[in-house]
């Protein structure tokens, strides 16, 4: 059975394992890394699929030094000409794209579909990366790929907005009665509660918009934004939100329920939450 992309992040998705596979790809983007210094020779890895998940792990232990130097290193090459141009872009629009999942979700407040904004968010986003002035802003890289993402895909989308005959804001997703929140605030916590809720992840079915306002909808859009980011894998990020959900059960319960030692539990639970932590910074800087 044939699968159905339904949006423009999917569509990518789909595309980069055909991408991967062309060893000449993979012998492109590891030259320019290893003339970079990034890699040693013959340390890196000789799939072009491997590339990314082992240039993250790496970001987690050296930060964001060591971001803004593959980073850099590729960015040199998105105004080459001809093919090697469209694959440094390629592949920094690939790094970037659990961000840009992250931003589409946030901007859904303007009254558009999913789909559609996803598709703004990452036609934004190529544009971004084909024009980043690198040689004026060569630290924070991923950061500001992501800020001027967000920036050009809020501009779109508020022109089109006005453009339409569409409101930016659905009447009823702004009547939270929050007298502290604007209906910006109000529609960004229902859209977080919502995708807390279609995680699928223990205590996140039925959050409250209202909820997510506080220091919890906080964690909330950590914890979502690790598991797009690979940062956690589901288990992980399963393993904190079942502990941390209102009413849940002591850890002998849940160790006999999923059929493993409590002390077992814990320790998974407490490696997730150290990953956690240590990724919090680089979320920080992501959704400034």
């Amino acid at each position: 059975m044939n699968r159905t992309y339904n949006n423009a992040i999917d569509q990518l998705d789909a595309e980069w394992p055909l991408l991967c596979a062309d060893p000449s790809a993979a012998a492109i983007v590891t030259g320019w890394l290893t003339g970079a210094g990034i890699f040693t020779p013959g340390e890196a890895p000789r799939d072009l699929g491997a590339v990314l998940p082992e240039l993250e792990c790496r970001d987690r232990e050296l930060g964001r030094e060591h971001s803004d130097r593959w980073l850099g290193a590729v960015l040199r090459h998105v105004t080459d000409a001809g093919p090697d141009g469209r694959l440094a872009a390629r592949l920094v629009v690939q790094a970037m794209l659990p961000g840009a999942a992250s931003t589409a979700y946030r901007m859904r407040r303007f009254g558009h579909g999913l789909d559609d904004v996803v598709h703004v968010v990452v036609a934004a986003l190529y544009e971004v990366v084909r024009r980043y002035p690198l040689e004026r802003r060569p630290r924070k890289i991923a950061a500001n790929l992501l800020l001027d993402t967000v920036k050009a895909a809020h501009g779109e989308l508020a022109r089109d907005a006005c453009d339409s005959s569409d409101q930016p804001l659905d009447h009823e997703r702004v009547t939270v009665p929050d007298p502290q929140a604007g209906p910006d605030e109000v529609a960004l916590r229902r859209e977080l509660a919502a995708a807390a809720a279609a995680s699928g992840l223990p205590g996140l079915a039925d959050v409250d918009p209202e909820d997510v306002g506080s220091a919890r909808g906080q964690v909330i859009e950590l914890l979502l934004w690790a598991l797009s980011r690979r940062v956690l894998d589901r288990a992980a990020a399963a393993a904190i939100s079942a502990h941390y959900q209102v009413g849940a059960p002591k850890d002998e319960i849940a160790a006999r329920r999923a059929g493993v030692r409590p002390a077992s539990l814990r320790q998974r639970r407490s490696r997730a939450v150290r990953e956690l932590a240590a990724a919090a910074g680089q979320w920080a800087e992501e959704v400034a």
